[in-house]
């Protein structure tokens, strides 16, 4: 009996460690990446009507998309011998966005918490270092509009800080409550030009590309007590009270409609004046400590 029981404890352990990300590291694959355009990784794919197109390296590859050397310049894989790639900005007259999408091994359960990591790392010769880079959680796979232009969604997770390391790799994560049903995920910028904040570097042409590995959704058992350091009470009316473990004027709360349109709004004492929004649903992304969460609000 009391061996049935280990096994089975184990057995709910393995479950709930469980990366609900296929193929997160991007190791299992088709064809061998030779040209631009050779993006045959299980799971994996462009977003559908979205002219931009994200690369896979690989160490097989002997063109342009080989590791450690590629024409993105020099890294080693984070995990395994292959890794991820996509553009996410330039500074032309038009905006330079591509998308990663994988369909969950199952959709997340309803008011249950999980973490959301990935890993990027800019390559070696693009100049421009920026932030908000996101990961996207839906119920349907999204389309974009048969440009380059930037998915207009919000992203539950969301790199706050400019990422400019070359040598390393650089973790962004998150822990999330689900809504229900979120089957799909999707990597990459989802602000416009004029939102993003921009780090140009001395080396490198003038575009911003990231390498990515290492992508995982786990389930936890609660929130991360640094990341749930704010409570709000919903549904609001004309204000949005805050009730915060930590200074309030640390939070660097942004909001935004359910559009992804950031709404300028500031924080006088413990109090966001929301009266002149419609109602209906907004988004809040806030700081606490080093992590970077979120809360739903429903406007009266």
């Amino acid at each position: 009996m009391n061996k049935l029981f280990l096994i089975l404890f184990f057995i709910v352990q393995f479950l709930n460690s469980q990366n609900l990300v296929p193929n997160g590291s991007f190791e299992n694959y088709f064809e061998c990446p030779e040209i631009q355009g050779d993006f045959n990784v299980d799971n994996w794919y462009n977003v559908l009507n979205h002219s931009g197109t994200a690369d896979f390296f690989h160490t097989c590859s002997t063109g342009s998309y080989s590791i450690p050397t590629s024409f993105f310049g020099t890294q080693i894989p984070r995990d395994g011998n292959a890794f991820t790639g996509f553009a996410c900005f330039n500074n032309l007259s038009f905006e330079l966005r591509e998308y990663l999408q994988v369909e969950l091994v199952s959709p997340l359960i309803a008011n249950r918490f999980y973490e959301i990591s990935f890993y990027v790392s800019l390559a070696d010769n693009r100049s421009f270092a920026l932030n908000h880079i996101g990961a996207l959680l839906t119920n349907f796979a999204v389309e974009g509009d048969n440009t380059l232009n930037h998915l207009s969604v919000e992203p539950q997770i969301l790199s706050n800080d400019i990422i400019s390391d070359k040598e390393n790799w650089t973790k962004v994560s998150g822990i999330i409550e689900s809504d229900g049903g979120e089957s799909f995920l999707t990597i990459g910028v989802f602000s416009s030009d004029e939102e993003i904040s921009i780090m140009e570097l001395p080396d490198g042409e003038p575009l911003s590309y990231y390498f990515l590995d290492s992508v995982s959704i786990i389930e936890t058992e609660e929130n991360n007590s640094e990341q749930n350091c704010l409570t709000i009470l919903n549904p609001v009316q004309e204000f949005i009270y805050l009730n915060s473990t930590i200074d309030i004027n640390s939070l660097d709360a942004i909001l935004y409609d359910i559009s992804g349109k950031r709404i300028k709004k500031k924080i006088v004492e413990n109090e966001i004046y929301v009266g002149d929004l419609s109602d209906g649903v907004y988004i809040m992304h806030y700081k606490c400590g080093t992590k970077t969460d979120y809360k739903k609000i429903i406007k009266i």
